[in-house]
């Protein structure tokens, strides 16, 4: 069971209808566009909730495939894990 974590607060910004992680609250000051899916999987990450327990929710919410939403978590975590210091606990 993996757990995901961030050092620090990362703040999300909405702006017409789009998504954004705040530059100021990241490691390399850049902007990340948060689509529907990244933003549950970015809502979900704590200390508490596992990456297979995140999949299981967005298979129930997106009415996808558990197997599919797994791969999609670990491909988010994998592709925003130096921008927002995300750590493995």
């Amino acid at each position: 069971m993996k757990i995901y974590v961030t050092k620090k607060k990362n703040k999300i910004e909405k702006i017409d209808n789009e998504y954004y992680l705040d530059p100021s609250t990241n490691e390399l000051d850049i902007i990340i566009s948060l689509n529907i899916t990244a933003l549950f999987i970015w809502e979900k990450t704590d200390r508490k909730t596992s990456a297979e327990n995140i999949a299981q929710q967005m298979s129930q919410q997106f009415n996808v495939n558990e197997k599919t939403t797994l791969a999609d978590v670990i491909e988010f975590y994998d592709e925003i894990e130096n921008i927002v210091d995300l750590v493995e606990l």
